[in-house]
């Protein structure tokens, strides 16, 4: 599928942008990331996701249909070669779980009847735990080593500019 789709579009690497060969129109994305384009020999629609076309045209290889593409930077709209990366089902996950640990997935909230305690809750393996901790001390020490641990986690898929 890859050579095809190469023999109809052309893609730019470093600025992340994908023209069509024929027409000479840039890709533009619709809803979510994703793009159309029709293939002149085949007449044929296609939809595909841009960071998946980018990646796939960039390093002349197919992605697998489990397989997902991130953008390093976070940035969903960055589609640089340099800023993309393919991740397997299960590295997806964790790289999933840390995200949304990261972005608000780690709460620290009073308990509602105990005045002196506190419930600290964060995503593990698909599923929400709770812990309930006495000492306010404690508890902001375990919420600071969950993010900690996550960061780690995100780290090793993402970079900072």
């Amino acid at each position: 599928m890859q050579k095809e789709i190469s023999s109809i579009l052309e893609y730019n690497p470093l600025t992340g942008i994908i023209f069509n060969k024929s027409t000479g129109n840039f890709l533009s994305l619709l809803e979510d990331g994703w793009v159309c384009f029709k293939s002149p020999i085949t007449q044929k629609q296609t939809k595909m996701k841009m960071n998946k076309l980018c990646f796939s045209l960039g390093y002349s290889e197919d992605v697998e249909k489990n397989q997902k593409v991130i953008h390093k930077n976070l940035d969903e709209t960055d589609f640089r070669l340099n800023n993309l990366a393919c991740l397997d089902p299960d590295d997806y996950k964790i790289y999933k779980e840390a995200l949304k640990n990261l972005q608000g997935g780690i709460k620290l909230t009073p308990h509602p009847k105990d005045i002196g305690a506190y419930r600290l809750s964060w995503f593990s393996g698909g599923i929400k735990k709770t812990r309930l901790v006495e000492d306010i001390v404690v508890a902001k020490r375990l919420e600071t080593r969950l993010k900690l641990k996550y960061s780690k986690i995100l780290s090793r898929y993402t970079v900072s500019d």
